[in-house]
């Protein structure tokens, strides 16, 4: 019974063991393809379990995660023949396990290297070709789109995906960064200069038509002021006219009397006249009929 029970667990062993030597399992984080007496069968597997031959299939994995390649004090000279300093990086994953097999001959080392030689050559063309001044303002952007289009294309035959390429830094000797910052200085001197006297042409423009419109506006209120006072006089007119015609008399004493108020309101006035004279016509006693 014992030796039944033996056996039993032995089969059961070498079935365990078949099973566990002719699967793999893919995660969702690796890549892997397939090799039948070192050829490549199978590369596209998605993640989940999977059954090879054992002793005759054999199985390779790589991680797809996105990988980082930093390279740093890198010398170049750009076009004015001038030194600098540059640290960049790149950021890939593998897109193609089968290509990145051949490639690499299952050496992550050997890939990483080539791509070192094509990022550095790719920026050694691009520093050749522009001024220390484009390279660290303007032109930095269109740089590392250029670099990420000529990397990518070498990266492709590799079985590679480039996604992004960076310039961390770009160091100048220090007379080299004397001279760029005077230089900058200088230019937005110069712009600075440009929006100043922009600025106070606008302003003069600015003032110019406030003081027109001033002119304007105080000559129409001047106008309207003169048109209103021509009617009040005109209308005051009518009023004395319509008053002296209803009783000249009346009209007369009233006259009198204002002439009275304006003459008598300083008591140091002085006047010297005739006791007969028409000015004291209603300082008279009034005649009996």
């Amino acid at each position: 019974m014992s030796n039944k029970l033996m056996t039993l667990f032995f089969i059961i062993l070498v079935a365990i063991a078949a099973v566990f030597m002719s699967s793999f399992v893919v995660t969702e984080k690796e890549m892997a393809i397939k090799l039948k007496f070192g050829e490549i069968t199978q590369a596209n597997y998605e993640p989940g379990l999977y059954f090879k031959i054992p002793g005759v299939e054999k199985v390779k994995k790589f991680d797809k995660r996105v990988q980082t390649l930093s390279v740093e004090k890198l010398e170049y000279i750009t076009s004015e023949k001038k030194k600098v300093h540059v640290d960049a990086f790149l950021k890939w994953r593998i897109d193609a396990p089968d290509k990145f097999y051949l490639n690499s001959r299952n050496d992550r080392n050997n890939v990483e290297n080539l791509l070192k030689e094509i990022l550095k050559n790719s920026l050694r063309i691009e520093f050749r070709e522009r001024t220390i001044q484009q390279v660290i303002s303007k032109d930095r952007l269109v740089i590392m789109k250029v670099l990420k289009e000529k990397v990518g294309e070498s990266a492709a035959e590799m079985g590679i995906k480039v996604l992004d390429v960076r310039m961390k830094k770009i160091e100048l000797p220090r007379n080299i960064s004397e001279e760029i910052f005077k230089r900058m200085r200088a230019d937005w001197g110069k712009i600075t200069s440009k929006f100043e006297a922009e600025g106070e042409k606008e302003k003069r423009t600015i003032e110019a038509d406030a003081n027109r419109q001033k002119t304007v506006i105080l000559a129409e209120a001047y106008k309207k002021s003169q048109k209103i006072r021509g009617e009040g006089d005109a209308a005051a007119t009518n009023i004395y006219i319509d008053a002296y015609s209803a009783d000249p008399e009346f009209f007369s004493f009233y006259k009198s009397l204002a002439a009275y108020r304006n003459v008598f309101s300083s008591g140091s006035d002085v006047f010297v006249l005739e006791s007969d004279s028409e000015f004291f016509k209603y300082f008279k006693a009034p005649k009996t009929k």
